[in-house]
């Protein structure tokens, strides 16, 4: 028989196959990885992780009210640089948000002209495809928004601090992923045979066994395997 499950595997994996899922929702997959993040590179400070609503804690269920949320700028991440931020919601209506308690963050972008040989003005087609609009609200969001709202860090002086806020996003970065599950087979193969009166499966009368870990990193989008290992487990 085989068993499967998901997750991190082996640490020897090379390429993706020991990277963490960015949209997962076990939270202490989360929390191991902000655990001792370094914060304050210039005293040496870690991100606090005692009690339940440490900034560990609570880093990990920010990332994870984004990635499972149904707002149109939340959502699960596509790739690793949403963790930074992404654009979103051209000319989206502002209704569909509340500016004073979203972490959306709002611009706007001004038709641009050029002057044809001809002497006529045109608008820059990618800002106002329908050349009737004098300008277009353009919305951001990303993670480190939600460090303000949710008030990850304890310190008001942290709240504010870009150091403070790029530690969060470091300890993703490296080790996380958008794309690749990464699975474990545990695969027992064995070897024997069943009496030549046998009637059912479960009188086969096993004379060998060998069993194998299949470590897995796969393609969502494609299928491809990315990286395989095996190891032969001594029993």
């Amino acid at each position: 028989g085989a068993s499967v499950a998901t997750g991190s595997v082996a640490a020897q994996a090379p390429l993706v196959a020991g990277k963490v899922n960015l949209n997962t929702r076990q939270e202490k997959v989360l929390e191991a990885l902000f655990s001792g993040a370094l914060k304050d590179e210039v005293n040496g400070g870690t991100m606090a992780n005692t009690g339940t609503t440490s900034e560990v804690v609570k880093a990990a269920q920010s990332l994870i009210g984004r990635t499972i949320g149904s707002k149109v700028w939340l959502g699960p991440l596509s790739n690793v640089s949403e963790i930074a931020g992404k654009l979103f919601g051209k000319d989206l209506a502002g209704g569909d948000f509340n500016l004073l308690k979203d972490p959306v963050y709002t611009s706007t972008a001004y038709k641009t002209g050029t002057t044809l040989p001809t002497g006529s003005a045109q608008r820059n087609p990618d800002l106002d495809p329908s050349g009737s609009n004098t300008q277009l609200n353009w919305h951001f969001t990303g993670f480190s928004a939600d460090l303000d709202s949710n008030k990850v860090f304890t310190a008001a002086k942290d709240q504010k601090n870009l150091r403070m806020r790029e530690a969060v996003v470091r300890a993703l970065v490296d080790s996380g992923q958008t794309r690749v599950w990464n699975i474990m087979l545990d695969l027992i193969v064995q070897t024997g045979r069943l009496p030549s009166a046998a009637s059912d499966l479960k009188q086969f009368v096993k004379e060998g066994e060998h069993r194998v870990w299949v470590f897995l990193a796969i393609d969502r989008l494609t299928g491809e395997v990315l990286d395989k290992i095996v190891e032969d487990v001594a029993e």
